[in-house]
């Protein structure tokens, strides 16, 4: 017998299949709907596979079928969930079941969204709109469309026509009471509503959509809300207080979903960090984002990381990467048809061509761009284009007077909604005036923009005000300061330090204070190992031994142990002065390895017109870290092996070689030695970087540690929290497949959740789940029962000390108390 919301079913047994009656199919599909709408997707699919067992009639077989590919489509496995969704649509068409061919349709756009084909997608969106019509079908699937056609009509920049249709949704899931679709509705609302610059409304919306959620306990769709506020607020609003908490929260509470919810949740962080000049932790959120796109296959994610990283890398004046990553995206973007983002990437494109003195190639890709954005209810990508266009005039010496009128009409449009591009487009603007030589307007928008950043510098936590301070839109509005003589107002921008930093960058030496967790200012921590466990300390000592040498050292283990941080602790023991450089091989496009290591000289190709110092150079008389060496590109490998040979390097472009001596640590998670069998690791660089090997065991292997790592992530976390002992219990038990990284994020959702006390019903539903039963012989069973039991008396029920004398894990010894049900009194 199986029981589905307190109804029993029958098992089909021989020929005799019990049927589905309409209120016990009704109660199936509700409970397989709330586990996809849960994220629980495999416990979803398992029960789907156990129903279609039954005997049922076509339509039911068809609808069952219909939510085996919606579980796939929610988990952003779009190409089973294609397989399956493009078999049901048609034959639903033929069984006469309209509406359930409808659902089909619908969510086969769903996937060509996430493959990155928008114009399959719309015409899928549009086939299942015409089956509703043709057969006056209304209610959800209606609602559903007009989500989909705003999706469509927003990927096009039609974000007033898009608005529109889903305000129409909204009503139709409230009349349902269908609060997760109405809840997603009202998401879709903030967010078309936040690029209309309708902040209030927008917030209004988000807060709305997360009440109810939190009602219906929906966590990956809650979370969303969480970052949409943030960015909300620190985008539009320059409230970075608030904005940082809601995206702490966020990243927290994201520890119990693995989808695409936490690729959105990443690319906000990267946003908002890049916004306020945190590059480099901006830098590390778009490549996990990207990890995560390329995990799910996510087309137009992987073209949005791409984009940030060309916006990022422009930020830094780094021209090469900046074309790379602008080049990348547009190609992406095109193929899916998204020319919103490729407008974007054209406006980088136009910049660097412009930066570069191709002024015809920078024309022709703006030219393009602006006829896109003229098309949208875009106000960013034109101003954007504005501002491009005024660059590429004043690069060519041609006067921008023309410009004057759209800048002021595009400050216009944007302040009060998007604090950051107000300041982009004003300094422009003002820049515009004094080359015409108007410069008492030109001084008061200086003066303007001076209020503007004192009053983000001051809302800003005090670990990003550096960053703040060097961002190049702050430093080139100083810059200005200077040429039109506000002397006076610079006084009053800021204290001392803010002062001393923008007369001299790097002498800003403001200390960070604790940030929130999950969005952290990088400080230069060397490491910080925790443990207690003789597996551990087998490890450190290693290290200590090796520290002072200077002979390469592999690191090897799985990901999430901690193996930069054994590196780090390697360099800070060692006798080397100069820095520690890490660079992560898996994260940087082969095509810009060669020179990120070795830089590259003037003129060596389009875009190199200065000399670039390369990470070897960087790092010469201290610490290479390479990464994820296993990722490396062949041609590289050969490369690495002369420069660890001769301790010399010859940048690209260049004739000179130069001298680099530098102590290289290497870290992989894959087995190099197969990597040679099958010939991607070359064998001579694994020898030359494999002297000394030091394996990091998985926190699984080393419970010991897992005690004293929770105690030290509660301590850092500044809050005073109590654990429930079932609760330490169960942490300590689970196996922690993500490791100490896992571990720490448990523990920071955890402290988020469980003022004071962290319970059993507030851990996720993985450390929970009971092992499953081994089967034992009965008179084996008996003999070892006794035999822990006798072994736990004469230890003093000292459980560590049972298990080291059984020669099994104290994971293992839990599993045997339970399965015969042993009770240790308490202490």
């Amino acid at each position: 017998m199986y029981v589905v919301c307190g109804f029993r079913i029958k098992v089909a047994c021989g020929n005799s299949m019990e049927r589905f009656s309409p209120q016990i199919l009704h109660n199936a599909i509700r409970e397989v709907e709330r586990s996809i709408a849960q994220g629980e997707y495999t416990e979803a699919r398992r029960m789907l596979k156990r129903f279609m067992r039954f005997d049922a009639d076509r339509g039911t077989k068809f609808e069952l079928q219909l939510l085996l590919g919606k579980s796939y489509v929610s988990e952003g496995k779009w190409k089973k969930a294609l397989e399956i969704l493009s078999a049901v649509a048609p034959a639903a068409a033929r069984g006469r079941s309209s509406e359930t061919a409808a659902f089909a349709h619908h969510y086969i756009g769903d996937c060509h969204i996430y493959r990155g084909d928008v114009v399959a997608a719309g015409k899928s969106y549009n086939r299942s709109l015409k089956i509703c019509e043709q057969k006056n079908i209304s209610g959800i699937i209606h609602a559903h469309n007009l989500s989909a056609v705003a999706l469509i009509d927003r990927l096009h920049g039609k974000y007033a026509k898009a608005l529109a249709n889903c305000r129409q949704a909204v009503p139709i899931y409230e009349a349902l009471s269908e609060k997760l679709y109405h809840a997603d509705a009202l998401i879709n609302c903030a967010q078309l509503e936040s690029f209309l610059g309708e902040t209030e409304a927008a917030i209004a919306d988000a807060k709305e959509a997360h009440s109810l959620l939190s009602r219906t306990g929906h966590k990956p769709r809650a979370v969303d809300c969480l970052w949409l506020l943030g960015i909300l607020l620190i985008l539009n609003k320059g409230d970075f207080a608030g904005g940082l908490d809601y995206m702490e929260q966020a990243i927290r509470e994201s520890g119990e979903i693995g989808g695409l919810e936490v690729f959105r949740i990443y690319c906000a962080c990267a946003d908002a960090l890049t916004k306020i000049g945190a590059f480099d932790d901006a830098r590390v959120y778009c490549e996990q984002a990207l990890a995560v796109a390329n995990r799910f296959n996510y087309g137009l994610g992987i073209a949005q990381c791409h984009i940030m990283l060309a916006r990022i890398r422009r930020l830094e004046d780094d021209y090469v990467a900046t074309l790379h990553f602008a080049l990348e995206a547009k190609e992406l973007f095109r193929n899916a048809a998204y020319h919103i983002g490729a407008a974007r990437a054209l406006v980088y494109e136009a910049e660097v061509h412009i930066h570069n003195g191709q002024f015809e190639k920078a024309k022709k890709a703006l030219k393009e761009a602006k006829a896109t954005a003229g098309e949208t209810d875009d106000v960013l990508l034109k101003s954007d284009c504005a501002v491009a266009e005024l660059l590429l005039l004043m690069g060519q010496n041609k006067s921008g007077k023309k410009l004057t009128g759209p800048l002021r009409e595009f400050s216009g449009k944007v302040k009060d909604r998007w604090w950051y591009q107000y300041l982009k487009v004003r300094y422009h603007l003002a820049i515009l005036l004094l080359l015409e030589g108007e410069s008492a307007e030109a001084s008061e928008i200086v003066r303007e923009l001076l209020g503007i950043i004192r009053k983000t510098v001051s809302a800003l936590p005090e670990e990003y005000r550096a960053s703040f301070v060097k961002h190049p839109v702050t430093k080139r509005v100083m810059e200005l300061n200077m040429r039109v003589g506000f002397k006076k107002a610079l006084e009053e921008l800021a204290p001392e330090e803010t002062l001393k930093a923008v007369g001299d960058f790097s002498s800003f030496t403001s200390k960070p204070k604790r940030s929130p967790a999950g969005i952290r200012a990088r400080t230069d921590a060397p490491f910080e190992l925790v443990y207690e466990s003789s597996q551990m300390q087998e490890v450190v000592d290693t290290a200590r031994k090796i520290a002072t040498s200077e002979i390469p050292v592999l690191i090897i283990g799985e990901t999430g142990v901690g193996k930069e941080i054994l590196a780090r602790f390697i360099n800070h023991h060692s006798r080397r002065k100069g820095r520690f450089v890490p660079l992560n091989c898996a994260a940087m496009p082969p095509s810009l390895i060669e020179s990120e290591l070795f830089g590259y000289a003037k003129g060596a190709f389009t875009g190199a017109d200065t000399d670039k110092e390369g990470l070897l150079l960087v790092a010469h008389d201290g610490t290479l870290f390479l990464d994820e060496i296993g990722n490396m590109p062949p041609d590289m490998q050969v490369k690495m092996l002369r420069v660890l040979e001769e301790n010399r390097i010859r940048p690209v472009g260049s004739t000179k070689e130069k001298e680099a001596s530098v102590r290289l640590l290497s870290a992989t998670n894959r087995d190099l030695k197969t990597e040679m069998e099958k010939g991607r690791f070359r064998e001579d660089l694994y020898y030359r970087i494999n002297v000394v090997t030091i394996k990091l065991p998985p926190l699984r292997k080393r419970r010991d540690d897992i005690l004293v790592l929770i105690n030290h992530f509660l301590e850092k976390s500044g809050e005073k929290i109590e654990i429930e002992k079932e609760a330490l219990d169960s942490l300590v038990n689970y196996d922690w497949p993500g490791n100490v990284r896992e571990l720490k994020n448990e523990v920071a959702r955890l402290v988020s959740m469980s003022e004071p006390t962290i319970r059993m019903d507030t851990l996720k539903e993985e450390i929970l789940k009971p092992a499953a039963p081994v089967p034992v012989d009965g008179s084996l069973q008996d003999m070892e029962r006794k035999m822990i039991e006798d072994l736990l008396k004469a230890t003093g029920y000292n459980k560590q000390k049972t298990a080291k004398l059984l020669g099994i894990s104290r994971t293992t010894l839990y599993r045997k108390l339970k399965r015969h049900n042993i009770t240790c009194p308490e202490a």
